[in-house]
């Protein structure tokens, strides 16, 4: 009888960390979204009158029926409270932490998408950069950081058997030091290009 109140126990605690962190991940797209409003109309006059141009982003508000109107949804704030989330507009109302839990639920069933474990972090580990000896930098990629900072130095650097195998038959933007397998299309977008 013991045995199976802690197995309840421990799957009700296994799913209160997972809710809580389904809450924060609804909190947190919540914030892209309501961060990704712009207004074109409004005008921008800055210090002493000078014009700023039109248009500003902004934080579109969102209300929460006990709390009211937040710019910012607190992470301590109760699943209960959260789920009422909406975007006034006008006579209108878009629910959208009720959407945004819905895609949660399709990404879930129709996709395979595991809440609570996030992908290891994309960025390098020291030990895995090396310095460069021209600016002393730490870096990944070291072709990549010649051909895009160092521009001046890539022919010499490129001189190189053992950069060209690397490279494996890719072509160097001279406008931007970027690797490409085509040079087709890229000319029209490319940073350098467009200064």
């Amino acid at each position: 009888m013991q045995a199976t109140n802690k197995f309840k126990f421990s799957l009700l605690v296994e799913w209160e960390m997972k809710s809580e962190e389904r809450k924060q991940l609804l909190i947190k797209m919540e914030k892209i979204i309501g961060s990704s409003c712009f207004n074109g109309n409004i005008q921008n006059w800055g210090p002493n009158g000078q014009w700023l141009g039109e248009g500003r982003a902004f934080r579109y508000p969102i209300r929460l029926n006990k709390l009211g109107s937040r710019r910012v949804v607190a992470r301590d704030i109760s699943m209960e409270d959260l789920m009422t989330g909406r975007y006034a507009f006008g006579a209108n109302n878009l629910h959208i932490i009720r959407a945004l839990d819905e895609v949660l639920n399709m990404l879930q069933n129709d996709y395979g998408l595991k809440i609570g474990e996030q992908k290891e972090s994309r960025k390098a580990e020291c030990r895995q950069k090396s310095e460069f000896p021209f600016c002393a930098k730490k870096v990944v990629d070291v072709d990549m950081h010649v051909s895009q900072s160092h521009a001046k130095e890539w022919k010499k650097y490129a001189n190189d058997d053992q950069v060209m195998k690397r490279l494996k038959g890719k072509f160097r933007c001279s406008g931007c030091g970027s690797f490409l397998k085509a040079m087709k299309g890229h000319d029209q977008k490319c940073p350098g290009n467009l200064l």
